[in-house]
């Protein structure tokens, strides 16, 4: 492992955690046949599915989003289907306006000079944060007094729709498909838990899903999920230290043994970058909202919970932005 995956995977655990598992043509595969429409999937062959390796997500906004793009045959047609991960502790009403930028910046990319079209994009929202979702999955719901408007202008609003799933832990969203993908929604919807009791129980169902996926995809697909996911809940919760990561591990022989003293390694390594980068961390961040609130008296302390999930070179960009700020809303671009 070297210095670039250990800085991505401590900066940024869920994106991490996303880009190994749903970055899987077999998991992205298995999600979108246990989740989509009936009339949808008639059209789509999603043997077809192929990771394109696209990244859209502005640089600013990485610590709460990460997307995937996957081209797949629809009506025997090229098509794409774009997945936008929002693991920010609430939702952002305009992640509705972030799809329709990146959509259309894909559009761009892919515009056929010969034949002057481009290709159906499906847009998703696979939503993990700690409050339930609660969106407009349509543009036109948003925009005001849409219903009065005559039907020559209504033709003018661009208009489209989304799919949105909600894994979330007070989320409803029905877990579902093959245990693979069982194994993978119940971890994002455990690693959210507050109460460590909470977490463990949904840790309880990850592992249940697991003694199948050995038995369906193999032995080895399994201890690569369960290490890759050992390291996600060891990095995201602050409450794993590398004691407990290698006792929750199941048991399972020569394999688990391996996959214990792998990650005791990283662990230990993971934990002293971890260690020393909060605590430098957390006096930048400190000093920042001082400043922040001595600029901007009447801001509210959800902005504090805001920035704390900057990373350092995130919380050094706001730190020189601010002072040529003038306005919350220029704040707001930040946090």
């Amino acid at each position: 492992m070297n210095n670039d995956e250990l800085a991505r995977i401590i900066n940024h655990p869920h994106d991490h955690y996303f880009k190994h598992t749903f970055g899987k043509t077999a998991v992205a595969r298995d999600f979108l046949k246990s989740y989509l429409p009936e009339e949808i999937l008639k059209v789509m062959d999603l043997d077809t599915l192929t990771n394109q390796k696209g990244e859209y997500v502005d640089k600013k906004l990485k610590k709460f989003y990460s997307d995937l793009l996957y081209k797949v045959s629809i009506n025997g047609k090229n098509g794409y289907i774009y997945i936008l991960y929002e693991h920010k502790s609430y939702h952002d009403e305009k992640t509705i306006f972030q799809l329709l930028k990146y959509m259309a910046g894909i559009w761009n990319e892919l515009y056929n000079i010969d034949e002057k079209s481009v290709p159906p994009i499906l847009p998703i929202l696979i939503y993990h944060g700690e409050k339930k979702l609660e969106v407009k999955t349509r543009l036109w719901k948003i925009i005001e007094g849409i219903e009065d408007l005559p039907k020559e202008l209504k033709e003018m609003i661009p208009d489209f729709k989304f799919k949105a799933y909600d894994y979330s832990p007070p989320g409803t969203e029905k877990i579902k498909g093959t245990s693979l993908v069982q194994a993978i929604l119940w971890m994002l919807k455990a690693i959210r838990e507050k109460d460590f009791e909470a977490f463990h129980e949904g840790f309880k169902k990850f592992e249940e899903q697991m003694q199948f996926v050995a038995k369906t995809y193999g032995v080895q697909t399994a201890m690569e999920i369960t290490e890759l996911t050992m390291l996600y809940i060891f990095n995201a919760r602050s409450d794993i230290d590398e004691e407990a990561l290698s006792k929750a591990l199941p048991e399972g022989g020569e394999g688990m043994e391996t996959i214990a003293k792998r990650l005791v390694k990283k662990g230990e390594k993971i934990g002293e970058q971890r260690g020393e980068k909060r605590g430098e961390k957390k006096g930048e961040t400190r000093l920042l909202w001082n400043q922040i609130k001595n600029k901007f008296p009447e801001i509210d302390e959800t902005y504090y919970d805001r920035l704390k999930q900057l990373d350092t070179k995130e919380i050094e960009a706001l730190s020189l932005a601010l002072l040529d700020m003038q306005t919350q809303e220029e704040l707001n671009q930040y946090l």
